[in-house]
Order: C-alpha cells, then structure tokens, then sequence
C-alpha cells in the first residue's frame, strides 16, 4: 500500500476513533483539532503552496488542492479512434524513414521522445498499440485507392 494510502487510513481510524469517543463522551472534534501532528501537516502545507492561514480564501483553495491529490478521479482515457490509430502509424512511419528499420519497442521509444502527443503513454502501450496503426492505416489507403463509383461521369 503506498505510504499515502497509509497515512490516509490511519486519519480515517483517528476520526473513527473520535466519533465513537465523542458520542460516549458528547463532545466535539477538539482533541483531533488540537493534534500536534495534524498543526505540522497543515502549516507544513500552507508554507509549501505560499499560502497564509489566516486568509479564508487561502484556506478554501488549499482544501481543493489537498482534496483534489488525494481524490482525484481515476477516469480512463477515451478509446482510441481511428484518427489517434492512424497519427500513431503516420509517427510510426516517420520513425523508420529517419532512423531505418527498428524494432517496435525501440520505434515507440522513438515517439515518446519525438511527438508530445504520445507523451501520455508509456513505451509499452505504444509498443502494443502499433500492429492494430499499421493494420488501420493500410485499411485506409486500401479504400482511398479504390475509385470512386460515379466520379468518372463528372470528369466529361
């Protein structure tokens, strides 16, 4: 478990903790607020984004920002569409032609570094991606080289 998720889950006890104590006692959240280790994590926080604690503002937005890393949404990213295949092929064909034949694994390697598109991905899922591109765009040009059924009675 990374040493967020750690940290995480042992607030999440102290405040289950204090809820049972304060509904056996009736009391507030004074003994959490007032926690030497909860004062360091927070001013630690204000000083690291140059924030002032005394401005509500300032407090509002380093909430968000503290909600936002450790909540942030795990949403995955669209399926790739034809149009991202075929860029990936057409880089893929830059590739080569610069750098000769090289394998796929170095060839993805290739458009990490060359492209800021693809900077997202790792080599390895460029790696797999790249026979479902190629055979994409040879589809494509497969169906732009057929004529098209018409056109030659515009022509006269």
């Amino acid at each position: 478990m990374p040493k967020k998720d750690v940290r995480l889950a042992k607030w999440q006890e102290a405040l289950r903790q204090e809820k049972l104590y304060r509904e056996a006692l009736r009391l507030g959240l004074e003994h959490i607020a007032n926690s030497p280790r909860l004062h360091k994590g927070v001013t630690a926080a204000y000083k690291y984004f140059k924030l002032d604690p005394k401005n509500p503002l300032h407090t509002k937005i380093l909430l968000g920002i503290l909600a936002d890393v450790s909540f942030q949404s795990r949403r995955r990213t669209k399926k790739w569409d034809g149009y991202r295949y075929v860029l990936l092929a057409r880089c893929f064909e830059a590739i080569v032609r610069k750098h000769g034949r090289v394998s796929d694994s170095e060839a993805a390697k290739l458009i990490r570094h060359e492209f800021s598109s693809f900077n997202y991905l790792t080599a390895d899922a460029l790696r797999r991606r790249l026979p479902e591109a190629r055979k994409r765009i040879q589809r494509l040009r497969r169906e732009m080289a057929k004529p098209t059924p018409g056109l030659g009675q515009l022509a006269n």
